[in-house]
């Protein structure tokens, strides 16, 4: 009688004894938003995205982020948050409508460098690096492994490292701004935040926003152009609209400073 039962059930009910698709997400640590062995700001918005998709078995990869691109183009059921978007890799990718929204880049600095580095600006539109650099006053540090961008990268580089630290990671940057070694480093709001709420106590910090830079990094989910790919992007956007407030921003939005989360609330 039961094993009638189960034939019945599997005539009835074929699509009950399918086991769930595998669905790999592909990640590239990044401290706070992908961090791997705890949940930064990325793991928690994805955490939300996969409690939302309960047809697949969801599993995760950190990997570096040359080695992610290549993997996205060659695993079928793949997809990531970690791909800023670009018509290069809207061309090999699947992307959904917008998913993580990020400040952008920033001069970060302290109170008493304040009035000094913001005399190098346009008020709101943000802060000429270009005149701040001509600044022998004040000292500023950047990741010499990162790329700001090819506008930022052409000012930056021919700078000479006596005008101009350069530090093989970003992580101990907000340190040595607490502790008045430099006077205003190049860094993301969130990275900062995050550096700063390490710190005992913590530095009081002020983000400004870059002149000719964009306020506002936004990108979807991305995923391998493929059948699979294509169906995961349309239940991803059926969410994205059907939640406009964006609840998996919450553990970004808390990071962010009141002036920073109202100059994104503005784009």
């Amino acid at each position: 009688m039961r094993r009638l039962f189960a034939i019945l059930l599997l005539v009835i009910l074929p699509g009950a004894a399918r086991a769930a698709d595998s669905l790999l997400w592909l990640k590239a640590q990044w401290t706070p938003v992908f961090v791997e062995q705890e949940t930064g700001f990325g793991d928690a918005a994805l955490d939300w995205l996969k409690q939302r998709l309960p047809d697949y078995r969801h599993e995760t990869r950190f990997q570096p982020l040359p080695r992610l691109e290549r993997l996205l183009g060659e695993q079928q059921q793949a997809c990531t948050a970690s791909l800023a978007r670009n018509p290069a890799r809207e061309a090999r990718f699947l992307f959904s409508h917008d998913f993580l929204r990020m400040p952008g880049l920033a001069v970060v600095v302290r109170d008493d460098s304040l009035a000094a580095v913001k005399a190098h600006g346009d008020g709101q539109a943000g802060v000429d690096v270009a005149a701040l650099l001509r600044d022998a006053a004040l000292d500023g540090v950047i990741n010499e492994n990162r790329s700001y961008g090819a506008a930022l990268d052409a000012l930056l580089q021919p700078v000479p490292p006596e005008r101009l630290m350069r530090l093989p990671r970003a992580s101990t940057m907000v340190a040595m701004l607490g502790a008045s070694r430099v006077d205003w480093v190049l860094l993301y709001p969130f990275e900062a935040a995050a550096q700063a709420r390490a710190l005992k106590p913590p530095p009081h910090l002020n983000m400004l926003p870059i002149l000719g830079q964009r306020p506002v990094i936004a990108s979807g989910i991305a995923c391998a152009r493929s059948a699979f790919g294509q169906r995961v992007i349309d239940q991803v956007n059926a969410l994205i609209e059907a939640h406009p407030a964006a609840p998996w921003q919450a553990a970004l939005n808390a990071l962010l400073d009141d002036e920073t989360r109202a100059r994104m609330m503005m784009h």
